[in-house]
């Protein structure tokens, strides 16, 4: 990873370079990489920049090491074509000694940092002019991990760019094989400037053999085995300029489906592809549209589609993509796999969680497992509805599906559905219409908000109409618009009044469910996920649309359940209350006043802020739970976590933690081992010998956990939970493969091989953080055990027994908790009693 000494360096060679007139931010990636090759390729002559002044410098490069470059990579055998013809050197001689001192900064010979360096140099460009030209690094991650090309496939991109999807390409080859491939990549690119760029990028990148092409990518020639691209979006060809080829198998003239036609014809049978594409591809109701569907479905095997966050090529273009893979194999049956990135409705770009999120459930999709953002669609179930590919049409058959399977109603089934009637132009105010009655009113779309206006202060309809149909209490009422539904239960001062346009209106006709269930439902993601968008322009919900939602049913009585439906509306209200109130307090801070009354108000403010948070944060704190009822030697390194002022300090915190669980867990299993008479277990006997070396380790304790855990369950015996804790889990995890990482990360730790600086003791708490909160959750059984410490033992011959007063040793206590119970047996003096394993 690139130091922030490189970082700065790029800076300022960057400004260097606009200092000295060049501007052009693929100029300038374009000289630093000259230098980058020259010192690679001419050691002893890069040698002779050091220590030159600013005039030599020039001299050295441009007449002596730049035309060796420029022969040296014309000689090259594996170049197929001449990147550097027609290159000149056009580095100022003030950013020259800049970007030298830079490369310096990389030992030479480090190959990844020079990679680095020029994927940053990419990152970096859109800040030094509006040309954005690479793909997003995670978009390329994506593309080429679900690909996952071989050392036997041959590569291509007909519209590279800069060439970063063809570079990631050959370092998963090498990462994932092992080797060097010499396979064959191709890369098409219009501009000449960025094909220089990529060829440079490939050489940088190590792949043996690239043939770039400076051509129309629709007429890329050749078969590959794997086809990559990310073609710009929107535009039009000609007509005339569509190759022959292409126009035979689909007629149009946009851009976006005619690259994704050409993407398919360079696949050899059985090759496999991923293209970005618009969104509008997915569901556009042209015949083209259609029919480059239908050719992906029908024709190819259509694998998986990706739908990326709408902010992934924020600022450079506003469209929403998506990804589309394929193979080139005629299957009419199976499955197509989606997955929605965007699913939240959030404008981020694609992050690397989500990369490894579509990783991972790509990886599990032959199991058919169903997610919120994925599933799986038969290929048939496509074509039946006319190969459209958006999600959310399937998420919402899907889920009328499963509705159905669980014995949901149809709305329409237990309500009368019907629209409002009064049209806007209709309504005035009560003063047009004096002594206007309920029978006037008419509760209007607009007026639909958290809370109803008084019937009073409805407008009234005009011309004293009167409709047959009215609104009674009870009535459920939502707007017709997404985002501005507004599901209500009507009261009954409502009664008698009318509803406007754009309003729709349930009536319950019986007592299945009641009316604020079913407003609370059709306000959740999961109804507005079945409701049909009607209408291209502005998507509105139409009664017929409504009847046909199917609502899932509750067990309990009426009352209950509306009793729990208004708790959740008041909590959900009191937030938004809170939040009112903090944003007031923001706003005040800044009124007219002297800059004393400013101070004030920004302290209560800000005072008002702490109160809140820290409230919030007392109920929402992750690790406050286990302070609190856990074993005193975890509680207290738990404390020390939440508390802890620098990271430092929490690292060794989390430490301390780590060991005390693992003790714990120890002890318990210890004090099983000797209740069932498990003694003779391996692990148990290596522990026993290791005390008596005064030698017990970590590794001894966490044998003892394994072994115990082994024998409960082999004995069907639970152990107060600790059979279950132990059992591995799906992926060969679990409590023990957190417990194992744990004591090898703290042998290491404490055996001196830790961090030192404060950034590498950051990024061993974020490694070990995560590793004891799992640990902290599969022990959870230990809060349900009776940790105490004797003080006092009592034998009561009514019992035959003793009774022991102690302190309970759970918790974070500075007191501990006095506790008395029934013992069997006298408990010795000084010796923690474990309770509760049984």
């Amino acid at each position: 990873m690139l130091t922030e000494d490189v970082k700065a360096g790029i800076k300022r060679a960057w400004d260097a370079f606009w200092s000295g007139g060049v501007t052009s931010p693929v100029t300038v990636i374009e000289q630093i990489t000259y230098l980058l090759l020259i010192r690679r390729l001419d050691a002893p002559g890069w040698a002779e920049l050091r220590g030159a002044g600013p005039d030599q410098l020039v001299e050295i490069v441009t007449e002596r090491l730049f035309p060796r470059l420029l022969s040296h990579v014309e000689d090259e055998p594996g170049c197929r074509v001449a990147l550097l013809r027609d290159a000149e050197f056009a580095v100022p001689g003030p950013a020259l000694a800049r970007v030298i001192a830079l490369l310096d900064h990389i030992p030479e010979g480090d190959r990844d940092g020079e990679r680095e360096l020029f994927d940053h140099l990419l990152d970096q460009a859109p800040r030094y002019g509006k040309q954005h030209f690479g793909t997003p690094r995670p978009v390329v991650t994506l593309m080429v991990e679900m690909l996952a090309p071989s050392p036997e496939d041959s590569v291509a991109d007909p519209w590279c760019g800069p060439g970063g999807l063809l570079a990631a390409a050959s370092d998963y080859v090498r990462r994932t094989a092992g080797e060097n491939p010499r396979q064959k990549f191709y890369g098409a690119e219009r501009n000449q400037a960025l094909m220089r760029l990529a060829g440079m990028n490939l050489l940088l990148h190590g792949v043996g053999e690239a043939e770039l092409t400076q051509r129309d990518p629709l007429e890329a020639p050749g078969r590959f085995s794997v086809v990559m691209t990310n073609p710009p979006f929107g535009g039009r060809r000609d007509i005339e300029s569509v190759p022959a080829g292409l126009a035979g198998l689909v007629r149009t003239t946009k851009t976006e489906l005619l690259l994704l036609v050409a993407a398919s014809r360079l696949l050899d049978a059985g090759g496999k592809a991923a293209v970005i594409v618009p969104q509008s591809v997915l569901f556009g109701s042209s015949s083209a549209h259609i029919e480059v569907r239908r050719l992906l479905v029908e024709e190819h095997r259509l694998d998986a589609v990706v739908i990326l966050p709408p902010g992934t090529f924020l600022p450079y273009a506003g469209l929403s993509a998506a990804l589309l893979l394929f193979t080139k194999a005629d299957s009419r049956t199976g499955d197509v796999w989606f997955y929605d990135a965007a699913g939240d409705g959030r404008r981020d770009p694609l992050s690397d969680d989500h990369v490894a999120d579509v990783l991972k459930l790509w990886e599990r999709r032959a199991g058919g497992e169903r997610t919120e953002r994925s599933f799986l669609v038969p290929r048939r179930e496509i074509a039946e509805h006319g190969y459209d590919l958006s999600p959310q049409r399937y998420r919402r058959l899907h889920e009328k599906a499963r509705l159905m399977r669980e014995k949901a109603r149809r709305l329409g089934d237990v309500a009368e559905v019907f629209p409002g009637w009064v049209e806007a132009g209709e309504l005035g105010t009560a003063a047009d219409v004096p002594d206007a009655g309920v029978e006037l009113r008419v509760l209007h779309p607009s007026l639909l908000g958290n809370d109803l206006p008084r019937v009073e202060e409805l407008p009234v309809r005009l011309e004293g109409k009167v409709s047959k149909r009215f609104l009674m209490a009870g009535d459920i009422v939502g707007r017709d618009l997404a985002s501005l539904r507004n599901w209500t239960v009507l009261p009954e001062p409502y009664t008698g009044a009318q509803a406007g346009r754009g309003l729709l209106v349930l009536r319950l006709g019986d007592d299945s469910y009641p009316a604020e269930y079913v407003a609370e439902y059709l306000a959740s993601p999961q109804a507005e996920r079945q409701f049909a968008n009607q209408g291209a322009v502005i998507p509105r919900l139409t009664p017929a649309a409504l009847a046909d939602v199917l609502v899932p049913s509750c067990d309990g009585g009426n009352r209950e359940i509306t009793s729990a439906v208004l708790r959740v509306r008041e909590g959900a209200a009191e937030v938004s209350r809170i939040q009112a109130m903090l944003d007031e307090s923001r706003g005040k801070i800044f009124e007219n006043g002297t800059s004393t009354q400013r101070r004030t108000r920004l302290m209560e403010a800000a005072e008002l802020s702490l109160l809140t948070a820290q409230n919030l944060r007392k109920q929402q704190e992750p690790y406050r739970v286990f302070q609190q009822s856990y074993p005193y030697g975890i509680a207290r390194a738990v404390r020390r976590m939440r508390h802890s002022a620098s990271v430092r300090e929490k690292h060794e915190a989390a430490l301390q933690c780590a060991e005390a669980l693992i003790l714990s867990l120890g002890i318990v299993s210890l004090a099983a081992a000797a209740d069932r008479g498990w003694r003779e277990l391996d692990e148990v006997a290596a522990w026993s010998e290791a005390v008596q070396r005064g030698g017990v380790s970590f590794g001894h304790w966490l044998g003892v956990i394994r072994g115990v855990g082994v024998m409960a369950r082999n004995s069907r015996d639970e152990v107060a939970g600790l059979a279950d804790a132990t059992a591995t889990r799906k992926g060969d995890k679990g409590l023990i493969s957190d417990l194992n990482e744990l004591v090898s990360l703290r042998n290491k730790i404490r055996h001196g091989g830790g961090p030192r600086t404060p950034a590498e003791v950051e990024r061993s708490l974020q490694t070990i953080q995560p590793l004891v909160s799992r640990g902290l959750t599969g022990s959870s059984f230990l809060s349900r055990s009776d940790w105490v410490y004797p003080l006092k033992l009592r034998w009561t011959p009514q019992t035959g027994g003793f009774h022991v007063s102690g302190l309970a040793v759970m918790g974070d206590h500075p007191d501990f908790e006095p506790i008395g119970f029934d013992a069997g047996r006298p408990l010795e003096d000084d010796r923690l009693h474990l309770g509760r394993v049984s």
